[in-house]
């Protein structure tokens, strides 16, 4: 936990490093790394607090309790010293108390989940709206503001992207990782935790299962009512990516809060998960076939590597298989990535996928060694090579970015912005892989996830971009246009949520506990019902 001191010192190095980025940007200075002087500043800005000289592995050594963020100049991975993860408090520790940026940040990004801004201290809340529910799929066209999400209805759900009246399993861990981290955080008192939580661990207790398996892909947020695809009244099956995400979050919230963790078992111990793997260890999603569920792998988007961790936290036995070695590669902005014969079935290279394992699990995944993400590159490995691409392409062409997939209000809803995909460097590409040159976005996500691992002017100069990106009565917008700068202000649950995740990991490390990765790990296997039940949902 910071001591007043660090949160004092903390302040004064974000405000400078605010103030170098303005200079450098319109001064027309470019540089990754700081110059001298700055470093020096630096040091004198430190002086309350001596930093420990990094070793050379950058990973977390897990030895307990927690330790405040380093900043390491020139662009390398931030390390931290030690802690045991997870966002509970030491015992006898006093109130974590936010540098006042980061807590307006953070009211900002939970207002989206609550549709109401967070009232300061000492403030009473406003009234609650009328959840707005007016079926209204496309929602604002992009450049306005959308709807405010639903203030919990009563599914409990809030949307995935406000404006659309519809949930994910992406979502709803998106809204598990906002109010455990609210409620770390004080924005929420143990009354209002608990009410909102229970209402989450009572629709995953009663909610209708794809084929009788998983979570659907998408439920109503006012009726709770499974949706297929065309977003109608129906089954559109499961994905295991997305459900992999809410069970990650799920696991932290027994850990967390282990008063809860038996409603949580009971919630996820009504499903099976014997098609969530593949014969060749990928991944799979379900659509409705002619005789039951379609079975078919998931799409690459590059999060297999972090879902996965979801099914390991509860007790599954799930490696993925590794990919054979390439002959081809290309290069982005001076790196080599490894490119598969099929490059239209490879994962693509952004900036999030790495940082969710980065933020959640510091790099380090669940009962096996590091595994690709994408490029050839494991999450470490990946979220260094991010950075520094990126960063030159700002140093040599003057065009900042924080490539990431992002949501619109309009169509196409989905946009995959990337540093590299179907061999082709920096491709914006949409979910069926048609090409959009106009839609290159610095993303918010991405722009969190640079300055959560790295110091220096690039993530200065993108905190810069993306810090104003946001209505405090609302949440955060999804990013801003490269080539002109303007605002797209769709608003969605992944990018609020990361926010959040983002300034948590700057104060306590990865989020995931110590105390909650499995001693054991189990392959999956039917049981005498056929069912294959999640190892530690057993009581």
């Amino acid at each position: 936990m910071k001591r007043p001191e660090q949160h004092e010192e903390g302040d004064r190095l974000r405000s400078w490093r605010a103030m170098t980025a303005v200079v450098a940007l319109f001064s027309g200075l470019a540089s990754v790394s700081d110059p001298a002087g700055a470093q020096a500043a630096r040091a004198d800005s430190r002086a309350t607090y001596a930093a420990p000289e990094p070793g050379p592995d950058i990973r977390p050594a897990f030895a307990g309790g927690f330790a405040p963020l380093l900043p390491v100049p020139g662009g390398a991975l931030t390390p931290w010293a030690a802690h045991a993860g997870g966002l509970s408090p030491e015992p006898g520790a006093e109130p974590v108390v936010l540098p006042e940026q980061d807590l307006a940040w953070a009211r900002t990004a939970w207002a989206y989940f609550t549709g109401l801004p967070s009232p300061a201290p000492g403030q009473a809340p406003p009234p609650s709206p009328d959840p707005a529910g007016d079926g209204a799929q496309g929602g604002a066209p992009s450049g306005q503001p959308a709807p405010p999400a639903p203030a919990v209805p009563g599914t409990g759900l809030v949307p995935a992207r406000a404006g659309s009246p519809v949930a994910s399993m992406w979502s709803m861990g998106d809204q598990v990782a906002a109010l455990l981290i609210a409620r770390r955080f004080e924005l929420i008192d143990a009354q209002e935790f608990d009410r909102r939580f229970t209402r989450i661990l009572m629709f995953l207790s009663t909610m209708p299962l794809a084929f009788g398996e998983l979570p659907n892909r998408f439920y109503s947020t006012d009726t709770g009512a499974m949706l297929g695809a065309d977003l109608l009244d129906g089954t559109a099956g499961w994905s295991a990516v997305d459900t992999g995400r809410l069970l990650i979050w799920l696991r932290i919230a027994a850990e967390e809060h282990p008063a809860f963790a038996s409603y949580i078992r009971n919630a996820v111990a009504r499903w099976s998960v014997c098609g969530v793997l593949s014969e060749s260890g990928r991944l799979q999603t379900t659509a409705p076939g002619e005789n039951g569920p379609a079975f078919s792998v998931e799409t690459a988007r590059g999060y297999d590597a972090y879902a996965i961790q979801g099914y390991r936290a509860w007790g599954v036995e799930a490696p993925l298989p590794p990919l054979e070695p390439s002959p081809f590669e290309i290069e982005v902005g001076g790196t080599l990535l490894s490119l598969q014969e099929d490059v239209t079935n490879q994962a693509p290279v952004m900036t999030t996928p790495p940082a969710y394992l980065g933020l959640e699990f510091g790099f380090d995944p669940l009962g096996s060694a590091a595994e690709e993400v994408a490029g050839g590159r494991d999450a470490e490995e990946l979220m260094q090579v991010v950075h520094d691409i990126q960063a030159r392409r700002w140093e040599e062409e003057d065009i900042p970015g924080a490539r990431a997939d992002f949501r619109r209000s309009e169509e196409p809803f989905t946009i995959y912005g990337t540093i590299l995909a179907n061999g082709y460097p920096w491709s914006v590409i949409e979910p069926g892989g048609a090409v959009r040159t106009d839609l290159p976005l610095l993303t918010t996500r991405g722009a969190f996830a640079l300055d959560a691992f790295f110091d220096g002017s690039y993530a200065d100069t993108l905190m810069l971009l993306a810090g104003q990106l946001h209505d405090p009565a609302l949440g955060w917008y999804e990013g801003r246009y490269e080539m002109t700068g303007a605002y797209e202000t769709t608003r969605t649950s992944a990018t609020n949520a990361f926010v959040l995740e983002s300034i948590a990991y700057r104060l306590f490390g990865p989020l995931f506990a110590d105390t909650a990765r499995p001693e054991t790990l189990v392959p999956i296997a039917p049981d005498a019902s056929g069912a294959c039940r999640l190892p530690l949902a057993a009581p």
